[in-house]
């Protein structure tokens, strides 16, 4: 009795096989909509950023008060690769690169500890140190230009910063919102220094008044069976009309000795979108998002936005959506497409392939079947000067040495051949040919 083989009893089934064919398509087209695309892979080593400023302290100082502990310490910590910085007058960055091998979230949480380990080492002028994490999604995947014909840069600023920027961050793969442009409102204190010298005050015991004045402090708890209650002095002036009524002392108030306002006071950045003064919107996805519905996402609520605030306009100034998309058609599109030589035998392995640079043909020498080749462009013999794609025919094909060509057009030509290695064998020049004239070629003699 005769035994089939496993393979030969799915042959027998061919709708079996068909259903196993339609489900991998199925899945594969699945999970083509489902992947994700990013500009770049995630490729970078985990690094954390150490931005530290100090007002007033130059570049040098700088360097020798914190910059050299803070590496010190940060070459401390476990997985890590290098520590390197870079200062300028007033702001000092310490970058911390680890291995691979190191979770980002946990990179950020050593540095962010060994930072107050050795804060009171530093200096005490210098603000609080802020603590970035770098990754492939740092770069933001869209920036978004707010100008206005109708409303100042400045309040354009405050509604970006107290309701647009909360609108986008909510959105499914947005991980941060960053807006820059300069225009940043600020209660403004403008001391007149007459009037200071007048009633004997200087500058420091102004501004310790101020604080010492407008915080709110605790005084004590109320307890009962069932509740507390927390007793507070309320200090913190909430308006501009408090704050000018703030007592410096018993009988001055700080609207005697400045004039107070929320505004902006002077740019230390500016942004230009489309040839236009506005305010920058930055946007950063999630480590794992997809950079592609991300920026979709944006898209459809920046639609909701203009409608909702008509006096602003919403120009998308820089994306990643038309990189990632066109990388992806070109992808498709530079798909090969081989051309059999001969036809009529059955499918045989490749034995050789070689790439023939003069005329930009790769050719694959198979085990019987003969050559298969294709071009990096359309089939076809190339015009050099005038880059017209010309067909010819030439046969026979395969040949040994001897073949006929047909040229389809007239005038002056050059007719070349090249061996595979790209080493010329034959070339001839031809003069007021007439169209469709049949060359004989003869290459048989030569060792190629």
């Amino acid at each position: 009795m005769k035994t089939t083989t496993f393979v030969e009893r799915m042959l027998k089934r061919p709708y079996f096989i068909y259903s196993f064919l339609i489900l991998f398509i199925f899945l594969g087209l699945v999970g083509y909509q489902k992947i994700d695309r990013k500009l770049f892979p995630d490729s970078n080593y985990p690094t954390i950023a150490v931005v530290v400023v100090n007002p007033g302290a130059s570049a040098k100082s700088l360097a020798s008060n914190v910059n050299v502990p803070i590496e010190e310490e940060l070459y401390t910590l476990e997985k890590i690769r290098r520590v390197f910085s870079s200062t300028i007058d007033e702001v000092s960055v310490i970058q911390a690169e680890f291995d691979y091998s190191k979770d980002l979230e946990d990179a950020s949480s050593d540095v962010k500890n060994s930072i107050d380990k050795l804060r009171s080492r530093l200096p005490e002028s210098i603000k609080e140190p802020q603590i970035h994490k770098i990754s492939s999604a740092t770069a933001p995947i869209l920036t978004i230009a707010l100008s206005s014909d109708q409303m100042a840069l400045s309040d354009i600023r405050q509604l970006a910063q107290n309701e647009i920027r909360h609108k986008l961050i909510k959105l499914e793969g947005i991980a941060n919102v960053d807006i820059f442009g300069g225009y940043e409102k600020e209660i403004q204190i403008i001391v007149d220094k007459q009037k200071l010298d007048a009633h004997k005050l200087t500058i420091a015991s102004l501004i310790e008044s101020i604080k010492k004045n407008n915080s709110d402090f605790a005084i004590g708890f109320i307890t009962s069976d069932s509740s507390r209650y927390l007793l507070k002095s309320k200090g913190e002036r909430e308006s501009i009309a408090a704050l000018q009524a703030l007592h410096i002392t018993p009988n001055i108030i700080l609207g005697d000795l400045a004039e107070i306002s929320f505004s902006h006071y002077e740019n230390s950045a500016l942004y230009y979108g489309n040839q236009k003064a506005a305010i920058a919107i930055a946007v950063q996805r999630g480590i794992d998002a997809d950079v592609i519905r991300s920026i979709e996402h944006v898209e459809a609520e920046l639609e909701a936005l203009q409608s909702a605030y008509p006096n602003i306009t919403f120009e998308i100034t820089d994306t990643q959506k038309e990189t990632i998309v066109q990388s992806t058609e070109n992808m498709f599109e530079s798909v090969v497409h081989w051309e059999p030589a001969n036809e009529g035998l059955a499918n045989v392995r490749v034995d050789m392939l070689k790439y023939r640079d003069s005329d930009q043909i790769y050719v694959a020498a198979t085990h019987g079947r003969g050559l298969f080749v294709t071009r990096n462009s359309e089939t076809g013999a190339k015009d050099v000067d005038s880059g017209i794609i010309i067909d010819l025919e030439i046969y026979p094909n395969p040949n040994p040495g001897k073949f006929r060509v047909k040229v389809p057009f007239g005038n002056d030509y050059e007719v070349s051949v090249s061996s595979l290695e790209g080493k010329l064998i034959y070339k001839k020049a031809f003069y007021q040919e007439q169209p469709n004239r049949i060359l004989e070629i003869d290459i048989s003699d030569q060792s190629f």
